[in-house]
């Protein structure tokens, strides 16, 4: 199907854009077999308006079969030991709950973005059989870390899902396994450092049995067992935090040379992280707080969800601003059953920020001033945000107006509680993830 879609689409295409569905593939002879065609990235430089002309490109189709079950699995079917919960769990991928996690995720610096085109073109080089694996000296290591609550878990997950799909022609199948550090601490002196060493070459049993399944691992929180080791020998648990971290850097050592493994970590507090670790961490990203910018787009694909979904009924107010008056061009807007939302590269800012009476303010100019008010929030709580407002402050049927005046007062609620440090779970220091 690869290459017979390949020449189709040159045959029936001369120029194609990025995030363009192809929706004509009916008249492809064996359309019976595919659900959506995506054109989704470009590996060379970017085009301003997105459109690339296939004589001047490279195509690069994948063709991939999604798995959908609920249900993720444990890497083993042994009982966890002293009670506590399993410490891992696998997922085969593609899967479209991890599909669904990539399309929501939104950074102001396309850091997804970058790390998928980087890793993918990393494991694709190091795949080359000829290769000297050991005078690159490239670990399969990467490490995210930030505030709690700023996406790092959920863009791990996504990543593995999309790799998995770039690289279909190196690998048939991906598997993610989640392994949950905490459940590695044993009660038991002695005992954490065995159970790391167990998972590890359960890892790697994984990864020699199929040499086509690409196995991405997710360590959550690696600090629990990748812990600094000058700091464990002044505590009381010394050996018991010494061996959980040797063995973790003997297993790391062991892994590298296995060409289907990806390592991914995320940790809330970098500097509490073993030297010895981060010297063998391949690539360090810094994930950032949520800005007013990204606030925005997570509200904007909120409700245009909410929208086609049919929540909000029809506005006469909604539509009282024509989107012509914030830009020339209409095209760029996502207009949905009469209500438009404009992405926030779309719109001109100058205009956005001079003064308009609430009655006759555009809701993309309104969504814009809430989500000025909410920079440094996590993204967890920006995306419950809009839902959470309706479901307070609104009754019945409701509009998009309807929804943004529950969504403002809920924000300046929070806001308030916060400044009185009345609440828990404070914009500024909610940020788990």
């Amino acid at each position: 199907i690869r290459e017979e879609l390949t020449q189709w689409i040159k045959e029936k295409f001369l120029n194609l854009k990025i995030d363009q569905s192809i929706v004509t593939h009916d008249h492809y002879y064996n359309s019976s077999c595919i659900e959506s065609i995506k054109v989704v990235d470009v590996s060379g430089e970017p085009s301003p308006h997105g459109i690339f002309q296939l004589k001047d490109v490279i195509l690069d189709v994948q063709a991939y079969r999604m798995h959908q079950n609920d249900q993720s699995e444990p890497l083993v079917a042994d009982e966890p030991e002293d009670g506590n919960s399993q410490s891992t769990s696998v997922q085969i991928l593609p899967h479209r709950s991890c599909m669904e996690t990539w399309d929501s995720l939104v950074f102001e610096d396309l850091v997804h973005k970058q790390m998928l085109r980087y890793l993918t073109r990393m494991i694709s080089l190091t795949k080359n059989p000829k290769m000297n694996l050991s005078a690159i000296n490239w670990n399969r290591i990467v490490l995210f870390h930030g505030a709690p609550g700023c996406g790092k878990s959920s863009l791990c997950r996504a990543l593995a899902h999309k790799l998995t799909i770039r690289l279909g022609k190196l690998f048939a199948q991906g598997k993610l396994i989640e392994v949950h550090s905490q459940c590695l601490i044993s009660k038991w002196f002695g005992e954490s450092g065995r159970l790391v060493a167990k998972l590890f070459e359960q890892i790697e049993e994984v990864a020699r049995e199929d040499e086509s399944t690409l196995v991405c691992v997710l360590i959550d929180e690696v600090e629990s067992i990748a812990g600094r080791r000058e700091r464990s020998v002044a505590g009381n648990e010394a050996v018991d935090s010494l061996r959980a971290t040797n063995q973790l850097l003997t297993a790391l050592d062991r892994l590298k040379t296995r060409t289907n493994i990806l390592i991914m970590c995320t940790s809330n507090i970098v500097s509490a992280l073993d030297r010895a670790f981060l010297d063998r961490v391949d690539d360090i990203q810094h994930i950032k707080s949520p800005s007013k910018n990204v606030a925005y787009e997570i509200f904007r694909s909120c409700l245009t969800e909410l929208v086609r979904c049919g929540i909000f009924t029809p506005d006469a107010s909604s539509t009282t601003a024509s989107p012509t008056s914030l830009s020339s061009d209409q095209s760029e807007w996502e207009l949905v059953q009469g209500m438009s939302l404009a992405r926030l590269e779309e719109v001109r800012m100058e205009i956005w920020n001079q003064p308009v009476p609430p009655a006759y303010a555009h809701p993309s100019k309104r969504l814009w001033e809430i989500a000025q008010k909410c920079e440094g929030w996590s993204g967890r709580t920006l995306r419950r945000l809009p839902i959470r407002a309706l479901a307070k402050y609104t009754y019945g049927d409701c509009s998009i107006d309807d929804a943004l005046d529950a969504m403002a007062m809920l924000v300046d609620e929070r806001m308030e509680e916060s400044d009185m440090g009345t609440v828990a779970d404070a914009p500024a220091m909610e940020n788990s993830g």
